[in-house]
């Protein structure tokens, strides 16, 4: 067996095309010999468990109109409304944020004119422009204890929500007006397309972070000392590592969070 030509696929559990220029992302690799990386390449993981500590519910407030002053009035009523019926609410931590309303022109589009264009299969009238001031106003719960006992502060928040006219769906675009960017090929602004709904929410990230690399590193040791003792080799120090980038959020739907980090590690060959 030529050992500078060893490449172990362990992630498939077969055997790899021997020489480190074919290695992928899944291969534990010791390099052909002129290779820009001596030693053992390895590949690590980590995982760990992540209990949410709080609940973040983002509901959408709209309120629109033809002329620039009523939709301010009906703004601020609307807003002012319902910050005092959530708060009322008497969930312990609870808190209602947003940063503050943004404005937008939005297109005419009511249910008989798409309708029109559906049916009849050309553009129909529209109603006047509209002036829509919106704002995405989060709600906090501190403290989560269980999957019951959250269910029930999420539900008692979005009916509330409902009540005072708060969109919260896991899409805050108004059909109307995503037909209205369909059939006349324009963009959607960003802020119809944010998202409201409910997520569950770890904030310690870093400690998290650090329990999973410390698993990480640990994995990526355990497969470096196989291959080097299949190799009859004895494993030296840690030459580079490097973290390779994993898309794990840390606002999840499910109370069943995890957290995991990935590395790629060489080690010297004794």
């Amino acid at each position: 067996m030529h050992l500078a030509r060893l490449t172990i696929a362990l992630v498939a559990g077969a055997a790899a095309t021997a020489g480190y220029s074919n290695y992928t992302a899944q291969d534990d690799t010791i390099p052909a010999a002129g290779s820009p990386v001596p030693g053992i390449h390895v590949f690590g993981t980590g995982e760990v468990a992540a209990k949410p500590d709080s609940i973040l519910i983002r509901t959408r407030l709209e309120a629109s109109a033809e002329v620039g002053a009523d939709v301010i009035v009906k703004y601020q009523d609307a807003r002012r409304r319902a910050i005092k019926e959530i708060t009322d609410l008497k969930i312990p931590g609870l808190a209602v944020s947003g940063p503050g309303p943004s404005v937008e022109v939005v297109p005419g589009v009511d249910e008989n004119s798409r309708n029109m264009v559906i049916f009849n299969g050309r553009r129909a009238a529209t109603p006047e422009p509209q002036v829509r001031f919106y704002e995405l106003l989060s709600i906090t719960i501190p403290g989560v204890q269980d999957f019951e006992s959250s269910s029930k502060q999420i539900a008692t928040v979005l009916d509330k929500a409902k009540e005072v006219g708060l969109k919260t769906a896991s899409t805050s675009v108004d059909p109307n007006m995503a037909y209205y960017y369909l059939m006349y090929q324009q963009r959607m602004p960003q802020a119809s397309r944010e998202w409201t709904g409910v997520r569950y929410v770890v904030s310690d990230r870093a400690a998290l972070e650090e329990a999973a690399l410390k698993k990480a590193m640990e994995d990526a040791a355990a497969r470096a000392a196989r291959i080097a003792k299949a190799a009859s080799r004895t494993l030296g120090q840690v030459t580079s590592v490097s973290m390779i980038p994993e898309e794990t959020a840390t606002e999840k739907l499910s109370i069943d969070m995890k957290l995991s980090v990935r590395v790629s590690v060489v080690y010297e060959l004794k």
